[in-house]
């Protein structure tokens, strides 16, 4: 039986079958949307600091050259005060520490840029120059194994591995 209409008489609203193809329709584009929003969001962090750890690679090499010393840097703070590495944005500084052993004086220092955890840590030898070195491993914060950690040593290859610190034949980072 159907139902007469009555002249005058308003009938809104939405009906239960159309409000739950609305919601599954937002869902439906929240699912797909919100993975992909968090993986660019992710990337653009390693390209933070990709193009951060490159900064520190020429600060090192400008930093050598012009210092009396044959070392390499093992404080972040004193790179950007010298103006060889710019200001890192949205950064925690942290400790910094040095310990001589013998001949050999190894220097660290860490800090936090795009909830990536950077440890510098250089070691310098004055009787023997070539052992001059310097690392730095840069790790996620919360310790993910879903994203790349990277690294960079004097050499100037920066190394990424999924979820864990990389090693010397890891692949280059791009």
């Amino acid at each position: 039986m159907r139902r007469r209409k009555v002249p005058g008489q308003y009938r809104g609203g939405f009906t239960l079958i159309e409000l739950l193809i609305a919601v599954a329709v937002v869902g439906l584009l929240a699912a797909i949307a919100i993975p992909s929003y968090l993986n660019f969001v992710q990337r653009a962090r390693e390209v933070a600091v990709i193009q951060y750890l490159r900064e520190v690679h020429k600060g090192q090499q400008e930093w050598r050259l012009e210092s009396d010393s044959a070392g390499y840097c093992g404080d972040f703070d004193e790179l950007e005060e010298t103006g060889f590495v710019p200001d890192a944005v949205n950064f925690v500084r942290t400790r910094r520490r040095s310990v001589q052993r013998g001949q050999a004086t190894r220097t660290t220092s860490s800090r936090v840029i795009q909830k990536y955890q950077l440890d510098l840590t250089s070691t310098e030898n004055p009787s023997d120059p070539s052992l001059n070195t310097y690392t730095i491993y840069a790790s996620p914060q919360d310790g993910s194994t879903k994203v790349r950690w990277f690294s960079l040593d004097q050499t100037g290859v920066i190394r990424y591995r999924m979820g864990r610190r990389p090693t010397a034949t890891s692949p280059p980072a791009t």
